[in-house]
């Protein structure tokens, strides 16, 4: 990496002639030395180089959920959460609000974008430990909200203190026979999301969609 961006910074050198020249003031005949702009240029194009190669590194990395943001209760109505629909899965912003309204009075401690290579996903950090008989809903239930509201979205995952949790929404959808993009509002949803667990087959059946992997 040093060598692409020492080879990068040569050949703005010699393109440019950013190399110091003369010139000579015929009154007095003395020879000054004249610097062009070569360190504001070199510290631009080093700037420039550094971004293009650690950029892809920085989009999947932990965010914070809920610093700076309102309650969960009072951050948005159900009219508006329908507002973000057509978000993409990199406008953090967007997933991280549809991910605490959905969870309610659930916390997390913060999530993560997968957004360099598809399929693209999102990880939420939960505080606690894995309790089936609420978490499988709670999961059930966050993932449904993405996949109706995220554009671009495949996989959601739950990392709790004992293991990572993860739906697709592909199984979701040819398990159920459900197009989640075509919901048009939260009354709809909810609809969906009731008569799928309220149905103890149903419940086993996404139980079942729901893998569990270690913490790597």
């Amino acid at each position: 990496m040093q060598n692409d961006i020492k080879s990068s910074l040569d050949f703005i050198y010699k393109n440019e002639n950013l190399h110091e020249s003369e010139f000579t003031l015929n009154k007095n005949r003395k020879t000054f030395k004249r610097y062009t702009l070569k360190p504001i240029i070199v510290s631009l194009s080093v700037v420039l180089i550094a971004a293009m190669v650690f950029l892809p590194y920085i989009v999947d990395q932990p965010l914070n959920v809920s610093q700076g943001s309102d309650p969960v209760e009072t951050q948005m109505s159900q009219s508006e959460i329908f507002d973000y629909k057509g978000a993409y899965i990199g406008d953090h912003l967007s997933v991280g609000k549809i991910i605490s309204y959905s969870l309610e009075n659930r916390k997390a401690k913060g999530i993560q974008l997968f957004t360099s290579n598809e399929p693209f996903g999102v990880r939420t950090f939960m505080e606690t430990t894995m309790v089936p008989s609420k978490d499988y809903e709670t999961i059930f239930t966050t993932a449904s909200y993405l996949f109706t509201l995220i554009r671009n979205i495949e996989f959601v995952e739950f990392e709790y203190k004992d293991q990572v949790y993860m739906i697709t929404k592909s199984d979701v959808e040819l398990t159920f026979n459900v197009d989640y993009y075509s919901i048009e509002d939260e009354n709809e949803l909810r609809s969906v999301i009731s008569d799928l667990l309220k149905s103890e087959s149903s419940k086993k059946f996404i139980q079942q969609l729901i893998t569990a992997a270690p913490i790597e």
